[in-house]
């Protein structure tokens, strides 16, 4: 009789922690591609509990709302910082509605900070995608996904070593500007099909825009680079501005084409930049700007029939006057 009573305790024990087990991760593997109805007042739910959420293969109905935290602070006198402690998975989803991490009210603000993972890989966003101001602790990996709406991480903090925004497609306009970067981030392969800005962002570790286009306008002024950031093979199909920037790396537009206007007024090159290969069309800029080491005009790269190549006061740290006349054309 001692046994069977000691059996069926242990049993219950061995339940009971196996439906904790379940309950803090939710695991929902679908076999057929997005074909199964996920509705987003699920998500909410297990975000307010702080359930780790893992989501693959489905089509996702309603508002993700990453504010409906159960977790939050008082972060200024009209600021609320919403604590998000969830994993969050999504492979191969589509998302019918917004992805919201930040609201503006009458009297205050609320965005959130995400203390683990958050991951978006194949997944398509029909509405709009909001992380403005948004927190980063773990890492974000958001890859081989398309964008369909617009899309904010305005002012977003990048706390993990290693971040990735690869291979994706932004149809409409793209906001970065105000981040900041402090571990690596890459955006290579990604199609900006639409305007996208960078301004006043702040790379604090390596940044990778290799093989990126941007099919419009591309603003980088005053973006601050504390170590390498590498464009090279990438596209420029409209106006792109690095106005006012600082380069404290090594710098790479390699093999790159510039199709419009390009900007690079004002600029302080504190580290090797490299301009080889690529090719030059329209109105070139670099009026005012300082190479500490390096002498762009013993590169060699292309510049097209007609296009205007300013160098007004364009100058080495040596105080050697930039001439477009030194410049070396292939």
């Amino acid at each position: 009789m001692k046994k069977l009573i000691l059996l069926s305790t242990v049993l219950s024990v061995i339940f009971l922690f196996s439906c904790k087990e379940k309950k803090e991760h939710e695991n929902l593997d679908f076999e057929n591609s997005r074909g199964n109805i996920i509705k987003a007042e699920k998500i909410n739910s297990l975000i307010k509990n702080g359930k780790d959420i893992t989501i693959k293969n489905a089509t996702i109905l309603g508002n993700i709302d990453f504010t409906s935290s159960s977790e939050e602070n008082l972060d200024g006198p009209h600021l609320i910082r919403n604590h998000v402690r969830s994993s969050v998975n999504f492979l191969n989803c589509t998302f019918k509605g917004k992805i919201t991490a930040q609201k503006s009210e009458t009297d205050y603000s609320q965005v959130t900070s995400f203390n683990k993972n958050i991951t978006f890989i194949g997944c398509t966003f029909q509405d709009t995608v909001n992380f403005k101001s948004s927190q980063f602790n773990a890492i974000l990996n958001i890859r081989d996904s398309e964008f369909q709406q617009k899309t904010s991480f305005e002012g977003a903090l990048f706390y993990f070593n290693k971040n990735y925004f690869a291979n994706n497609t932004m149809s409409e306009n793209t906001d970065f500007n105000m981040a900041v970067f402090k571990g690596e981030i890459s955006f290579l392969k990604t199609q900006f099909l639409k305007n996208v800005n960078f301004q006043m962002a702040k790379f604090h570790d390596i940044a990778q825009f290799s093989n990126t286009s941007f099919h419009e306008n591309a603003e980088f002024s005053l973006i601050n680079v504390n170590s390498n950031i590498f464009f090279n093979y990438s596209e420029f199909h409209k106006t792109i501005s690095f106005n006012s920037a600082k380069f404290m790396g090594r710098t790479e537009f390699t093999n790159c084409k510039f199709n419009y206007i390009t900007e690079f007024r004002n600029i302080f090159f504190y580290g090797d930049v490299k301009y080889d290969n690529s090719t030059f069309i329209g109105v070139v800029n670099f009026e005012n700007s300082i190479f500490f080491i390096s002498d762009i005009t013993n590169q060699k790269y292309t510049i097209e029939k007609g296009t205007d190549f300013v160098f007004n006061n364009t100058k080495t740290i040596n105080h050697q006057i930039l001439k477009v006349d030194d410049l070396k054309n292939q």
